[in-house]
C-alpha cells in the first residue's frame, strides 16, 4: 500500500514538470534532485489524501470493506461471518470490520442457542445442532452437549493430566474372591456393556465439543493479537493436550515475562511434534545456552516445512552455534527458506554468492532482485548499489536509479544521497525512462 501511495505522488510531480528535454548532465542532475525533491514534498504534506485515494481504487478500499461488512450482515448464514473473521484475522486494517462482524456472528450464535435450549436435550437435536452449527458456534452446541449428557461429578469437568491413568472405578469397586466365598457367590451376572458404552461415547463428544469451543477461540483470539481474552481458552485448550494452543499459551507467557509458564508449555508444544511449539521451545532453549538441543528442534521443525525454521538452522550452520559451522549446510537450508519468499533468506544467500567462498555474481543478484522485489528496502538498496559500483554483474546506472529510487519511497534514507551521485550519469532519455519505470512499479529486467 505504501509503495502505491508513493507512486501515485511520483506520478503526479512527474505531471508538474518535464526532466527529459535537455541533454546536459548539469541540467539532468538538476532535474532528478527536483524530482525527489518534490516527491519527498508531496509525500510528507498530502500522505493521508492520496493514502485515502489509493484505498479508493483498491478492492479493500474503506468503502469496499463497508460494503462487504453490509452484504454480509444482510445475509441470513453464519458460517461466511466465520469465515470473513478467519479470512482477516492477521489484517490490522480491518480492525474494525473484525469487531462488527465478530458481534454478528455471536449475536446470532446467540439466538440459535436460546432456540435450542427451548429444545429437549436429546442426542438427535445434538447431532442435528452440531451438523448445522459447528463451525461457527461451538461454545452455543457445547452448552447443548452438557444438557444432554450431564457431568456427573465436578472431577469429570476439571483439566486432566493425561500421562496419569486411574484404574476403572468398577473394577476398583469390586472385591476380590476370597477362599471362602463360593464360585457361584464370587461370579455377578454379566451386564449387557452397550449402555455403558454409549454413555462413555457421549460424554467424549461433549467434551469434545468443550475442547474444539476452547481451541477455536484460542486461535481466533491469538491470531488477532487479543491475547488477554485469548488466554483463558488457550489454558483450557493447552491443558486438554491441544499442541497449537500449548504453542500459543507459550508465546503468550513470553510476552508478558512468564519464563516458566512459556518453558512449559513450549515443550509440550514441541513434544508433541507441533512445529511453531517447536522453534518457540529451540529458542527458549538457546536464551538458556542449550544450542545443541535447541538446533535438534529446529531441524525438526525445518524438515516439517516452518519456513522461519529454515533460516535459523541456516544461521546456526553460518555462526556454528550448537554444531561445526558450515557454510554449505547454512546455505542449503536458506535456499528452502528463500524459494518460499523468505526475504532474510534470500539476502543472506545474496550476501554469501557474493563473498570470496562462493562466488558467484549471476546468483547473488539473482537473489537479491527476489527480495527486492518484495519491497524490501534493504534488498533494494543493495540492488540499487550493485548496479551503480557493478558489483555482482554488469554496471548499469538506469536499473541503479529504478531501485535506489523505489528504496528510499520505502524508507531508506540512504538512496537519496546515492540518486543525487549517479544523476549525472544518465542522459536525459534514460532519467525519464527509469522515473517512468518507478513511477509505473515495474522492477525491470531480471539479471
Amino acid at each position: 500500500m505504501r509503495v502505491t501511495v508513493y507512486l501515485l505522488a511520483l506520478g503526479m510531480m512527474m505531471g508538474l514538470g518535464g526532466c527529459t528535454t535537455l541533454p546536459d548532465r548539469q541540467t539532468v542532475a538538476k532535474n532528478s534532485a527536483e524530482f525527489v525533491n518534490r516527491a519527498e514534498a508531496a509525500l510528507a504534506k498530502k500522505r493521508e489524501q492520496l493514502a485515502e485515494l489509493a484505498n479508493d481504487l483498491k478492492s479493500d478500499s474503506p468503502t469496499a470493506r463497508r460494503n462487504e461488512v453490509n452484504s454480509l450482515m444482510s445475509q441470513p448464514r453464519i458460517d461466511p461471518l466465520t469465515a470473513y473473521l478467519r479470512n482477516y484475522a492477521n489484517d490490522p486494517r480491518y480492525s474494525r470490520e473484525r469487531a462488527l462482524i465478530r458481534a454478528e456472528r455471536d449475536k446470532r450464535c446467540d439466538a440459535v442457542g436460546d432456540r435450542y435450549s427451548e429444545r429437549a436435550p436429546t442426542q438427535a437435536n445434538l447431532e442435528r445442532f452440531r451438523r448445522g452449527y459447528r463451525l461457527s458456534c461451538p461454545t452455543q452446541i457445547a452448552a447443548f452437549a452438557r444438557r444432554v449428557n450431564p457431568p456427573q461429578t465436578v472431577a469429570e469437568t476439571a483439566p486432566r493430566d493425561k500421562t496419569k491413568r486411574k484404574a476403572p472405578a468398577a473394577v476398583a469397586a469390586t472385591p476380590a474372591a476370597t477362599p471362602s466365598t463360593s464360585a457361584t457367590e464370587a461370579r455377578q451376572p454379566e451386564k449387557d456393556p452397550a449402555p455403558a458404552r454409549a454413555q462413555s461415547t457421549q460424554r467424549r463428544a461433549a467434551s469434545s465439543d468443550v475442547a474444539s469451543a476452547s481451541a477455536s477461540n484460542c486461535y481466533l483470539l491469538y491470531a488477532i493479537k487479543n491475547f488477554q481474552e485469548a488466554q483463558g481458552d488457550c489454558l483450557q485448550a493447552a491443558r486438554d493436550g491441544d499442541a497449537k494452543s500449548q504453542h500459543h499459551l507459550a508465546d503468550i507467557a513470553v510476552t508478558s515475562n512468564e519464563s516458566d509458564a512459556a518453558r512449559h508449555w513450549a515443550e509440550a508444544s514441541a513434544n508433541q511434534g507441533y512445529p511453531a511449539g517447536q522453534m518457540l521451545f529451540a529458542q527458549l532453549l538457546q536464551q538458556d545456552g542449550d544450542e545443541t538441543r535447541a538446533l535438534q528442534l529446529l531441524k525438526q521443525a525445518a524438515d516439517d516445512g516452518l519456513t522461519d525454521a529454515s533460516y535459523e538452522v541456516g544461521q546456526a550452520y553460518l555462526n556454528g552455534e550448537g554444531t561445526q559451522a558450515s557454510t554449505a549446510e547454512a546455505m542449503r537450508y536458506f535456499k528452502v527458506a528463500a524459494e518460499r519468499d523468505h526475504v532474510p533468506s534470500q539476502l543472506q544467500l545474496s550476501r554469501l554468492y557474493a563473498s570470496s567462498d562462493y562466488p558467484d555474481a549471476a546468483e547473488s543478484r539473482r537473489w537479491l532482485t527476489r527480495a527486492a522485489e518484495q519491497e524490501s528496502a534493504e534488498a533494494q538498496y543493495a540492488l540499487g548499489m550493485s548496479y551503480s559500483e557493478g558489483d555482482s554483474g554488469q554496471l548499469d546506472y538506469r536499473q541503479a536509479y529504478v531501485w535506489l529510487s523505489r528504496a528510499m519511497l520505502n524508507g531508506d534514507r540512504r538512496a537519496r544521497a546515492e540518486l543525487e551521485r549517479i544523476a549525472p550519469e544518465l542522459t536525459a532519455e534514460q532519467l525519464g525512462e527509469a522515473q517512468a519505470q518507478v513511477q509505473s512499479g515495474r522492477a525491470g529486467r531480471r539479471p
